[in-house]
């Protein structure tokens, strides 16, 4: 009676299961921020993206999860203001960071002539 050789599925699953477990720690990988809580409702009615601004609690700031210096935010926040006056600042501040830093971003976005500018909370 002929039998099913088996070795050849066992080593696919072996090289399947090495490749997720080296690829998982770098689908995983986010900025830490811990957001400040609200009560109030989302009321934000644009169907536009916004530019996602993150600062985490060493006031480093991440542009869409890439990190960004000072310098290159203020570039970009003057090129996108300057090809759309409606471009829209979401900030992510974790709850712990100094105010210092987030001033610096709303001076920022102020001088590029970004007009709206919005924080990202937690719901309760």
């Amino acid at each position: 009676m002929a039998q099913i050789n088996v070795t050849p599925l066992v080593d696919v699953i072996l090289v399947l299961l090495i490749t997720f477990m080296i690829a998982m720690p770098v689908l995983t990988y986010t900025i830490s921020i811990d957001l400040p809580s609200t009560s109030l409702q989302d009321q934000s009615n644009s169907t536009e993206e916004p530019l996602r601004l993150s600062i985490d609690r060493h006031g480093d700031y991440f542009l869409n999860d890439t990190s960004i210096s000072t310098e290159e935010f203020s570039t970009l926040a003057q090129e996108k203001s300057h090809n759309n006056q409606n471009v829209v600042l979401a900030i992510s501040a974790d709850e712990t960071v100094d105010y210092k830093y987030v001033i610096e971003v709303l001076e920022t976005a102020q001088k590029a002539g970004i007009k709206k500018i919005g924080f990202v909370t937690k719901q309760e």
